[in-house]
Order: structure tokens, then C-alpha cells, then sequence
């Protein structure tokens, strides 16, 4: 009789991931807020493909790609991770954006992370339903404003709190909008 295999031991629980938002996204260090209660996540991937007539073949090259991430758990009224995500998610343009991480450990404490990425993105809340006897739901799906970045201990790689990418984001005072400025140039500004 053959030897039993061993367990996978490197097997991570959906149940370890853990997504915050940055109390201050324009600070050099990032503080970061725990969204709690959450008790899946969902990455997807999205992309539009052109395609080439090449001689009869067709030839089909990736023209866009973009992600999302869908977080959804429980409402918990005291969870400030929570009301910051809310918070966000009213906003148009670049007042909607707002820097977050994404953090699955690894498989044991002296794992290094399996990820740990930050992005910037803008939130669309799900719809917040209950049973009679159940808890409220909550969700939010995050669409991201550009490629995620690994992190470093918690910060992007250039030490720059924000993003390596985008230098700040601002609202604008009144309804004329916001912009962002990314590299030193000023990006767009949102009319509402």
C-alpha cells in the first residue's frame, strides 16, 4: 500500500484576504483603514481586442484592459473602513477616487505575501439587502483607475504614499469638478 499524500499545506483560505482604503492618499506614508466584515472577493479581469485580417487569419492584439475588485460581507455600523468606502462612492470624476490595498498573507506567518498591491480606484456600491433574521449585506465593487502596484511593508516601491503613477487627486471647491495630476501634469478636470 502506497504512502497517503500530504496535505497541501500552501492552500490559502479566502478568509485571510483583507482590503483597506487609505485614510490619506497624500500623505508619504499611507495609513491605511481595514474594510471589515467581508466575506468574499471577486477580482475580474476585462479587455477589448481589435482583430487583423492577415491572409485569411484572423489576428486578435488586446487594444485595453482593465480590473475590478467586488468585496462583499456584512454591514457593520462602527467599521470606519466602511464609511470610507461609502464615503467614496459618491463622487464624480476624480473626486471618486480614492487609493486602496489588497492584501492575501501567505500561507504561514514567515510566508512572505502571496499579494499585496495597491490601486487606485473608484467605488460602485452594491445594493445593501436583508432577510428578516439576517444581518445586512454589504458590497462594493472597485473599478480600477490604472494598474495596480506591488507594495513594499505596506507602501508603493517609490515610497511616494500616494502612487507611483499619479501624483495627487483634487476636488475642486463649488461644482466646478476635480482633476488629477499625474507625472506633474494636470490630467483632466471633471465638470458635475
Amino acid at each position: 500500500m502506497g504512502k497517503a499524500p500530504e496535505p497541501n499545506c500552501g492552500i490559502i483560505p479566502g478568509s485571510s484576504a483583507r482590503l483597506y482604503i487609505s485614510a490619506d492618499a497624500t500623505e508619504d506614508e499611507q495609513d491605511w483603514l481595514e474594510v471589515h466584515d467581508l466575506d468574499s472577493f471577486t477580482l475580474t479581469t476585462d479587455s477589448t481586442d481589435t482583430s487583423l485580417n492577415s491572409q485569411g487569419w484572423i489576428r486578435s492584439l488586446p487594444m485595453e484592459r482593465g480590473e475590478s475588485l467586488t468585496a462583499t460581507g456584512r454591514v457593520n455600523v462602527h467599521d470606519e473602513g466602511q464609511k470610507a468606502v461609502d464615503a467614496t462612492s459618491t463622487g464624480i470624476g476624480c473626486a471618486a477616487l480614492a487609493f486602496y490595498r489588497f492584501r492575501i498573507p501567505g500561507p504561514h506567518a514567515t510566508d512572505p505575501d502571496y499579494v499585496d498591491q495597491g490601486f487606485w480606484a473608484w467605488a460602485d456600491k452594491q445594493d445593501t439587502a436583508a432577510g428578516s433574521t439576517d444581518p445586512f449585506s454589504w458590497g462594493v465593487a472597485l473599478r480600477f483607475w490604472q494598474p495596480p502596484v506591488d507594495l513594499v511593508d505596506g507602501q508603493p516601491p517609490d515610497g511616494n504614499g500616494s502612487s507611483p503613477m499619479v501624483d495627487s487627486v483634487t476636488p475642486t471647491s463649488g461644482t466646478a469638478g476635480s482633476s488629477a495630476t499625474v507625472r506633474g501634469e494636470s490630467l483632466a478636470t471633471v465638470g458635475v
